[in-house]
């Protein structure tokens, strides 16, 4: 007769099958979970067992839990959600041969989670493990994003101006000067760095912070200039995850289009990246009432584009789903 613990015995311990380090994998599953959301997996109330299909984390977190770990439960569902509910449910499969081959395999994905690398418990994917590559190299991926939409914008100034120069020569000047302040700005940012000029290496927040000087020092730039930079640098800042002075550079952002009486996809970009930062601080009333401001301003804009649009309907959505 086999004697186990009953709230973490593995499903072969409790059919009396033959018990091997699979089942100390699952053990192992049961104690990251609770560790994970505060309580023991839901069991079957019938036979104690965790059924078919292993729970998540994730859904499962208990208030108390999240206010020790000093997060709201929408914040701490967030973190969990992905490679960590992923890695749990594989240890603990029911099906001993689909869980970690052992406790060191487990170990190991767990390390993969830490470090931001792909996890062997996920299916292997281009886009999985592109979206880690990104993770780990924010800052380098945000300002190859920068340039890239700069590149998009100067392709969209070219389109606009060959099909409809006559009707647009204005809005695609405007455009123009946009896309080559945000070049401008990007252009400075990369001398900083340059080896060859620099005084020192700098970090990307030094960067940004000199960036920010130069940009409130030129009092050459337009209000629709401004606040094309302002913008991407708030969006920069959001890909660093440094929320708190995103929204900051984002609300004065959005001041300066206010100020300028600017309007249009731009302004509405501005109050969009605002509300996402407010979002990401949990500020979700605020995020839902810059969601709505920003689809008011694009119901004025006769040919705002329906991804411009679509992003911000789905901001509003995120923001009332989680009040």
């Amino acid at each position: 007769k086999q004697l186990f613990t009953p709230h973490f015995a593995s499903p072969e311990q409790r059919s009396g099958d033959t018990v091997t380090t699979a089942s100390d994998v699952f053990q192992l599953g049961m104690l990251l979970f609770q560790l994970l959301c505060g309580q023991r997996p839901p069991a079957d109330s019938s036979n104690n067992t965790l059924g078919p299909n292993p729970p998540r984390p994730s859904d499962h977190i208990l208030p108390a839990h999240a206010r020790r770990c000093r997060e709201t439960r929408a914040g701490l569902r967030r973190r969990l959600r992905g490679d960590l509910d992923v890695v749990c449910q594989q240890a603990l499969h029911p099906d001993p041969q689909r869980r970690y081959r052992s406790a060191e395999a487990f170990a190991e994905d767990l390390l993969n989670v830490l470090n931001g690398l792909p996890v062997r418990a996920r299916p292997d994917s281009l886009g999985y493990r592109a979206g880690k590559f990104l993770r780990r190299n924010r800052w380098s991926a945000s300002l190859a994003a920068a340039l890239f939409l700069v590149a998009i914008g100067f392709g969209v100034f070219a389109t606009l101006t060959a099909s409809s120069i006559a009707e647009k020569s204005q809005a695609v000047s405007i455009e123009r000067d946009r896309a080559q302040a945000t070049a401008d700005f990007l252009t400075d940012l990369f001398k900083l760095a340059d080896p060859t000029r620099a005084e020192r290496d700098y970090s990307a927040a030094e960067m940004l912070d000199r960036g920010l000087e130069m940009l409130r020092n030129n009092d050459e730039l337009s209000s629709s200039e401004r606040n094309a930079v302002l913008t991407a640098v708030g969006g920069v800042l959001q890909v660093r995850g440094d929320h708190e002075r995103a929204r900051d550079i984002l609300a004065e952002a959005v001041e300066v289009s206010r100020l300028g009486e600017l309007g249009g996809e731009s302004y509405a970009s501005s109050l969009l990246e605002l509300a996402k930062a407010e979002y990401r601080l949990e500020n979700f009333a605020a995020s839902e009432q810059l969601a709505r401001e920003a689809l008011a301003v694009l119901d004025g804009v006769p040919n705002a584009t329906s991804v411009a649009r679509a992003s911000v309907l789905n901001q509003l959505a995120l923001a009332l789903s989680d009040q």
